[in-house]
């Protein structure tokens, strides 16, 4: 009991701190994007997207499908025991097994692996390096989300974007230009130092012993077996437009597409660190029985969110039409477009993400394999139609529709384990469509920021009006959570 009290109060002080971490990552990110389209041509930059997606495949097939493993399990051993030794070994023995296939898998095959990437056959060998140190990277940082030591994990997301950063700001200056090997050679260096700071500072005690357990491994691969599917089929389908458009098109087109994928991505990773700091305490509350609370959540938190994430959005699209150009470079102009028609989609993002912990707690991952499906059936029929008459923005206006019913999938998956109403969450998202007919039908630079200005002050009034009441008030009293949260709340309704 005391550590539910203690992780649900802690809750608004650690979204604090990943929203505050957050905020530096997606700066230091900007500022890396900015700088490589400036020493990068658009079919450079293309290549390089291309070696991305080979990067995530190959974790995807190592241990992105397994790794919320140590969240949903180690959070529980680590209740119990004050360690995550035996599901996070039973973990690593899998993620072993399945890189080493991947990799035997891309030697065997890195003539045609290494050309259609772009780079050489001895790359291979920098890619296959690059991602044995991302895997002992994520596998790390997610025993801190696992042990709640979400400052930890904060602060290593961020120093892990600095040293990459250091490293691109000396060829920036030394350099101008920047080929893709360089660029790949930055990613192993700035990799390697982050993995040994990584392992210098991680507790090694909640590690100990080193026990491989039949039944850890069973439990594992039992919660973790439909999302291999639902993962691998979010990850194609994440990478349906770019493979596409690198099938379809050129690699210049590529580039210019990956940059507002790659902007997208990073708006929407933002609202992900949400999940991460409340879906281990869902899982203790369901863990507990207290069900009541989830429902709470559910009911009264949930569609406040979803309206703030989509005001987030919307502020988000107007921004980007006015800096685009000066971030980015006349190079990558035709990437605007289709940036605000991705972030369209994003902004239903608050729906999936914020439901996506009561599934987990839960243990309803096929529905999230479910929703998956239906994204990736949806993006590929949309890409295959829509970029022969459209090109790069037809690929972005079926990546939109397809993230849109990724997210009301999981939104109707929710509502059989617990009751909300749709027409309230549905609602919420509608300062996204706003925003986007703003960024559209207004030209003017001035009328843009007055007309968002004034739809903003409008939301903050909704807000106030709607969401801010004496049911609020409760529900944040029975999670216990802070009295300064409830207090900042009652403020606003005395005022």
């Amino acid at each position: 009991m005391n550590t539910i009290k203690s992780d649900v109060k802690s809750v608004p002080a650690d979204y604090s701190l990943l929203v505050a971490t957050n905020f530096l990552i997606c700066l230091f990110s900007i500022v890396i994007t900015s700088m490589l389209t400036r020493m990068m041509d658009a079919a450079s930059y293309g290549v390089y997207s291309v070696f991305i997606f080979a990067t995530q495949t190959l974790l995807l097939f190592s241990s992105t499908w397994i790794i919320s493993s140590i969240v949903r399990f180690g959070r529980e051993e680590f209740d119990k025991t004050a360690k995550v030794s035996r599901i996070f070994w039973a973990y690593a023995l899998v993620v072993c097994v399945m890189f080493g296939l991947s990799s035997l898998v891309v030697v065997a095959l890195r003539e045609g692996v290494s050309k259609y990437i772009g780079i050489t056959k001895q790359e291979i060998w920098i890619l296959l390096t690059y991602v044995f140190l991302l895997l002992i990277s994520t596998s790390l940082l997610s025993i801190y989300q696992a042990t709640r030591k979400l400052k930890i994990y904060g602060i290593l997301q961020v120093l892990e974007k600095f040293v990459l950063l250091l490293i691109l700001s000396f060829l920036y200056v030394y350099y101008h230009r920047l080929s893709v090997q360089l660029l790949l050679y930055s990613f192993l260096i700035s990799s390697g130092i982050f993995v040994s700071i990584n392992i210098i500072i991680t507790k090694k005690d909640i590690l100990i012993p080193v026990k491989f357990r039949k039944n850890d491994l069973k439990e594992l691969l039992i919660f973790s077996g439909p999302l291999f599917i639902s993962v691998g089929t979010a990850h194609f389908g994440m990478w349906i437009s770019p493979i596409l458009i690198n099938n379809f098109l050129t690699k210049d087109q590529l580039g210019t597409y990956y940059l507002a994928h790659q902007i997208n991505f990073l708006v929407g990773s933002t609202i992900l660190q949400l999940s991460i700091a409340l879906t281990p305490i869902l899982v203790l509350l369901y863990s507990r029985k207290k069900i009541d609370l989830i429902d709470l959540y559910v009911r009264k938190l949930v569609p406040l969110g979803v309206f703030v994430w989509a005001i987030i959005v919307a502020l988000t699209m107007v921004v980007s039409k006015l800096l685009f150009l000066h971030l980015f470079g006349k190079n990558f102009v035709f990437a605007l477009n289709p940036l605000q028609v991705l972030l369209l989609g994003t902004g239903f993002a608050g729906i999936h993400v914020l439901f996506a912990g009561v599934l987990t707690a839960y243990k309803f991952t096929w529905a999230s394999t479910k929703a998956s499906l239906i994204y990736i059936f949806t993006n590929l029929l949309g890409n295959i139609i829509l970029i022969k008459f459209f090109g790069i923005l037809g690929a972005a206006i079926a990546t939109c529709i397809a993230s849109i019913a990724y997210s009301i999938s999981i939104m109707l998956e929710t509502h059989k384990v617990t009751k909300f109403k749709f027409s309230l969450i549905v609602f919420n998202v509608i300062p996204v469509f706003f925003s986007f007919l703003i960024v559209f039908c207004i030209k003017g630079v001035i009328a843009t920021i007055v007309i968002s200005f004034i739809m903003f002050i409008g939301l903050v009034i909704v807000i106030k009006r709607f969401f801010l009441d004496k049911d609020l008030v409760t529900v944040l009293s029975k999670l216990e959570f802070p009295g300064w949260t409830i207090d900042f709340i009652r403020r606003r309704l005395a005022n």
